[in-house]
């Protein structure tokens, strides 16, 4: 994953492993990627590192962001 989040713009995870994604990947991702989570928890993706330092969020609608 380390050298994948220099590299791509699109990240999936569909895991259910926990930490997948975490503060140290987004400091490297680029500004303009999309991050999807396809399993039914928040546990691979560090959501509240994102909600406290995301930009901006937009609804797409009830759970969906984008």
């Amino acid at each position: 994953m380390e050298g994948a989040s220099k590299e791509v713009r699109i990240f999936v995870t569909t895991t259910g492993c926990m930490d997948i994604i975490t503060e140290e990947h987004f400091r490297t991702i680029k500004d303009d990627s999309i991050v999807c989570n396809i399993v039914h928890f928040d546990c691979e993706i560090d959501v509240k590192w994102l909600q406290a330092n995301a930009v901006d969020k937009v609804n797409i609608k009830l759970q969906i962001r984008f």
